[in-house]
């Protein structure tokens, strides 16, 4: 090979690097990312929703207690599937239950002694928690009794907010293997969660009592 042959060589490949470089999809896209970054509205830190560290499972149940909102209560949500049974305990010590049968259509209410069963004509919003879709920013190491913990800021879906509207977001305390959800803070309230059993749930759970009234 020449040594024109050679150069003519070098030139060509480095056209094709080129043109992959400043393609158009590719400028548009870090071009995009350059001025989100520069204005602040993404960190390096954050993750989104397929990259979230922690999902709910299609089934588990989880037990925490809620303060700084409304009444102390101790709350039991479980779920198994589109089947969902959400206990609370509240101050006055009265076991209130509420089961969700998707499948069916129904709502099944417990207070008091007395079981009402009706027909589910809305839909019926998540009971999880707290959200795992929006941006999730990792803010460092902490320790929550006497064990270690993952701090996060979950801010709401960028796609889903309304710009009229303030950004909320809650923080979250995962345990260091990122599988257990540990304590939630958010606008003084505060969850603390202290039992997580993912994985199917007792059938028994969501069937209704005996004595239920229809409605």
């Amino acid at each position: 090979m020449s040594g024109l042959e050679g150069i003519a060589n070098i030139v060509e490949k480095a056209r094709d690097g080129l043109a992959k470089i400043f393609s158009p999809s590719r400028i548009a896209f870090t071009a995009l990312r350059v001025s989100i970054c520069s204005l602040g509205l993404v960190a390096p830190s954050l993750v989104f929703a397929a990259d979230a560290p922690f999902r709910w499972p299609e089934s588990y149940a989880i037990t925490y207690s809620q303060t700084g909102y409304g009444t102390p209560l101790l709350n039991t949500y479980t779920k198994d599937g589109p089947k969902a049974r959400n206990d609370v305990l509240g101050a006055n010590k009265r076991l209130d239950t509420t089961i969700f049968l998707l499948n069916e259509h129904k709502m099944i209410s417990i207070a008091n002694g007395i079981t009402h069963e009706s027909a589910l004509s809305f839909k019926y919003p998540s009971g999880d928690p707290f959200p795992t879709v929006g941006s999730w920013e990792f803010l460092g190491t902490d320790t929550l009794k006497g064990s270690p913990a993952l701090k996060y800021k979950v801010s709401n879906d960028p796609a889903r907010h309304d710009p009229s509207k303030p950004m909320s977001y809650f923080f979250l305390w995962l345990s260091a293997d990122k599988k257990i959800p540990l304590r939630m803070e958010e606008a003084g309230m505060i969850r603390e969660f202290s039992r997580y059993v993912p994985g199917p749930q007792d059938p028994k759970l969501f069937s209704a009592p005996d004595n239920t009234e229809e409605h």
